[in-house]
């Protein structure tokens, strides 16, 4: 997550909207073809889905999100956009995750799989998109490893959803949700070196699991072997010893770094995973020395953004260029959207035009850029506060897009000690259609 323009006319690897067959059942995973499964009144229609303009730069569309809203609000360019109004209150939804689970507690991080949506945690959430937002009927819960466990990010293979820790845990999708039997678990701990994972990216074969160290699956072979793994240290690469996610272009992984002033570690996928010939690094802090503290990123298809967590830097690059090279990267100051702005982010999504800044921390404030506009002008940059509730919404850690609505994952923490299980539910787009991006589903982290 080389590449011009839209990465899906080059890449195999596209993201189904459904009506896809799926592998047939048994111990291996997808293959790089493999899509979603279907749904009827799902978030998607089965032959939903678009090529996105992003990354052009194109300032004739600066007004995409301009200070002037449609009379009733509700969408972009006064209803003739797909897209909808990020500042019309009626555009958003809250629901109280303890309706579903009493347990429900520090989420980070979810997947979709064409029809539900999965929010990762201790215990594991599922929406069932057909259903409404707010009735208890259209959730289920699990707890795939029993008290204790802590799972942070997920993806999907496009047979089966992972939820990404020190035991990654797998949910076969034919199976019921909430049987046992259902899931399967594989302890990292056992790999060389590393035990701590946040984070996850599927590449259209293998997922790559981000930490301490990389953890790769090869999701054709036997999710329990050893021998379907293998791991690279990428610390001695970089001065943060642990990373948080990573973005796929269709080539390339990116992994963030969790750590101030560290730089962005990339692989080729298509060289051997374990040669550090590789592996390359690219230092944005060299470049702009206030882009700092990243925990999220994301690809528009073109390009790969990088969301601060400390300080008000967004740094960008362009997958066209030479990921060395200075001119390839770009930078904006939140502070010119937001003056003061203190918000981190940890949480960045794409729904096709926009990228989204999830916040991290109170008050909870949405930075969201339209990519078809100039990516240092501030009119291209809208930043929002939704809602207020300091008993019960803190932040956010990460965020999953289901083709029509972005879902903001709750951290369960709130700055006066209540509960912030609060789930917000942005309607993104109508109707809907994902991004076309290679071996994405729907996830952010």
């Amino acid at each position: 997550m080389s590449l011009v323009g839209m990465m899906v006319a080059i890449c195999p690897a596209l993201v189904a909207c459904g009506g896809v067959l799926l592998p047939e059942q048994g111990d291996a995973g997808s293959s790089a073809s493999s899509g979603a499964p279907g749904s009827s009144g799902g978030a998607l229609d089965a032959t939903s889905s678009e090529s996105s303009d992003a990354g052009s730069d194109a300032t004739s569309d600066a007004s995409g999100d301009g200070a002037s809203a449609p009379s009733d609000g509700s969408t972009d360019s006064g209803g003739a956009s797909p897209y909808n109004d990020l500042t019309y209150p009626g555009n958003w939804s809250l629901y109280d995750l303890r309706a579903v689970d009493p347990n429900a507690n520090g989420l980070s991080g979810g997947t979709f799989d064409g029809r539900y949506v999965y929010f990762v945690g201790a215990n594991a959430l599922r929406y069932d998109t057909t259903g409404a937002f707010d009735s208890p009927g259209s959730w289920s819960s699990f707890a795939p490893e029993g008290p204790g466990a802590s799972f942070e990010g997920g993806a999907f293979d496009g047979h089966f959803v992972y939820f990404a820790g020190p035991v990654v845990a797998r949910f076969d999708l034919q199976s019921p949700f909430a049987s046992p039997a259902s899931w399967s678990t594989f302890d990292t701990r056992t790999l060389p070196a590393g035990t701590y994972v946040a984070g996850a990216v599927f590449d259209g074969r293998y997922l790559y699991f981000v930490g301490d160290v990389v953890a790769r699956y090869d999701t054709q072979a036997a999710f329990a072997s050893a021998s379907s793994w293998s791991t690279f240290d990428a610390s001695a690469l970089t001065k943060s010893p642990t990373f948080r996610g990573a973005v796929f272009d269709g080539r390339y992984v990116y992994l963030v770094p969790g750590g101030s002033g560290a730089p962005v570690v990339r692989y080729d996928t298509t060289a051997a995973f374990g040669a550090a010939s590789s592996w390359s690094t690219a230092d944005p802090t060299s470049f702009f020395p206030g882009a700092s503290g990243t925990f999220s990123g994301a690809f528009d298809g073109r390009f790969v953004y990088l969301l601060p967590n400390a300080g008000a830097t967004v740094v960008r690059y362009d997958t066209t260029g030479s990921f060395a090279a200075p001119a390839a990267w770009s930078a904006f100051d939140l502070t010119q959207v937001s003056p003061g702005f203190a918000v981190p982010l940890q949480g960045t999504a794409f729904d096709g035009r926009y990228v989204y800044g999830i916040p991290r921390a109170f008050p909870p404030r949405v930075d969201r850029y339209d990519t078809t506009a100039a990516f240092g002008s501030a009119t291209s940059w809208l930043g929002y506060s939704p809602w207020y509730y300091p008993n019960q919404t803190y932040g956010f850690a990460g965020a999953v897009f289901d083709g029509r609505f972005l879902y903001l994952v709750p951290t369960g923490s709130s700055p006066t000690g209540g509960p912030g299980n609060d789930l917000a539910r942005f309607d993104a787009r109508n109707p809907p259609a994902m991004p076309q991006l290679p071996a994405w589903h729907g996830s952010f982290f």
